[in-house]
């Protein structure tokens, strides 16, 4: 079975990305869900994990593994969910400030 990812914008800056069963819908139940606020890198993972178009996402505390249904589909995820963790980023920096 295949998951699909969404990447959720809800009440900026708070920013999820959920990844449900099979197509998504707005009545999709989630699978799982993760922060991005909480995501520190996202990178290609093939050598990892011996599997073709799989990707990474880190946190502090975790790595999870994903695999996409092509390579052009991986790079996609890993530059969307790049840019929402640097805009996550930078929003955090712009409501705190830097130190």
């Amino acid at each position: 079975m295949s998951c699909v990812l969404t990447v959720a914008l809800f009440c900026p800056p708070l920013a999820l990305l959920a990844f449900c069963p099979g197509a998504f819908a707005q009545s999709s139940i989630p699978r799982g869900v993760v922060d991005i606020s909480r995501c520190l890198s996202i990178k290609g993972a093939e050598d990892v994990i011996n599997r073709a178009h799989a990707f990474e996402l880190s946190t502090h505390t975790e790595t999870m593994f994903f695999i996409a249904d092509s390579d052009k589909e991986k790079e996609e995820w890993i530059s969307s969910v790049g840019r929402a963790i640097v805009r996550q980023s930078k929003s955090m920096t712009d409501d705190y400030g830097s130190y």
